[in-house]
């Protein structure tokens, strides 16, 4: 667990760091005067796809917290949540007053505030650590104790299965079916929308086909695996409306950065497929770690 938060604890300092550099980035951008437009198109489009960078590192940093049935995580639960708002109060800031100029007023309260922010994510990330490493050497069981059925312990492949598809699809969707509807249409041709349009397409048939396989391999009942797939197909066409509405142009958007604003709730109204995938993922650790001991426990005798 130490080493998970170490690992946390660097990831949110890459996080800040990202994100000043991205302001500096942003505002020596807005004042290139540059003639050549293809070198000013690529460099447009270099930001468009860095600027998707702190939602991917958010979205790692905060997956521990769908581990709902961690008592772990469960203990830490405050913290874990004021160190992911501080992360989105800094993407906020990033994104606010898009037009700095380079070493502005504006600029230096943007570099102060994330700087502020990474400081106290770091005091947040010390107080988890100092009370994980208090847990493990008081010897206090940080996990619920869950029992595992036989019928699971057959059914482990179908878990590992389910947990792979699960997780690689979800990774697939937001990369390439959420952010290329999104952001296909900004400075690009005719014909690369159209493919990125496609690709996103596909995506998302994809997507909607694994969650139906994923479906399978889990729920051995046919009522409860019609709820999940049901519950799980609504919010994954809500997410890929909510793009398609904003890429459209069907919303009147003054600002593009409203786009990644877009694209971070389009990702927050998948939140019960990434809870359903996490909690699938602990089962087959909970499954296998099952399995090893009794495999243990036999050769002992």
């Amino acid at each position: 667990m130490k080493k998970e938060i170490r690992t946390t604890c660097l990831l949110n300092v890459i996080n800040y760091i990202n994100n000043l550099v991205l302001i500096t980035y942003f505002s020596m951008y807005q004042n290139l005067n540059i003639n050549n437009n293809i070198y000013v198109l690529k460099l447009g489009i270099v930001l468009s796809i860095w600027l998707l960078s702190p939602l991917l590192l958010l979205f790692v940093t905060t997956y521990p917290l769908l581990n709902n049935e961690n008592l772990y995580y469960k203990n830490l639960k405050r913290e874990l949540i004021i160190d992911v708002c501080f992360k989105i109060i800094s993407y906020i800031v990033l994104l606010s007053y898009t037009k700095t100029i380079f070493l502005s007023d504006i600029y230096k309260l943007k570099v102060v505030v994330q700087i502020v922010l990474m400081f106290f994510s770091l005091i947040i990330n010390f107080k988890i650590y100092k009370k994980v490493k208090y847990l493990e050497c008081n010897s206090i069981n940080i996990f619920e104790e869950d029992t595992v059925t036989e019928i699971e312990k057959r059914n482990i492949e179908n878990i590992k299965k389910a947990s792979y598809i699960g997780n690689t699809s979800f990774l697939s969707f937001i990369i390439f079916g959420l952010s290329l509807i999104l952001f296909s249409t900004k400075e690009m041709n005719w014909q690369v929308d159209i493919i990125a349009t496609v690709i996103s397409s596909i995506s998302f048939v994809k997507f909607i086909n694994s969650i139906y396989k994923k479906s399978i391999l889990i729920y051995s009942e046919n009522n409860n695996r019609n709820k999940v797939f049901k519950k799980e197909i609504i919010y994954a066409t809500i997410s890929y409306s909510i793009c398609i509405v904003v890429s459209m142009n069907l919303v009147r958007i003054e600002n593009e950065i409203f786009r990644y604003i877009t694209y971070l709730i389009s990702i927050l109204a998948l939140y019960p497929i990434m809870k359903n995938n996490k909690n699938i993922s602990i089962k087959y650790k909970k499954v296998k770690k099952s399995l090893v001991n009794e495999l243990m426990a036999y050769y002992e005798k």
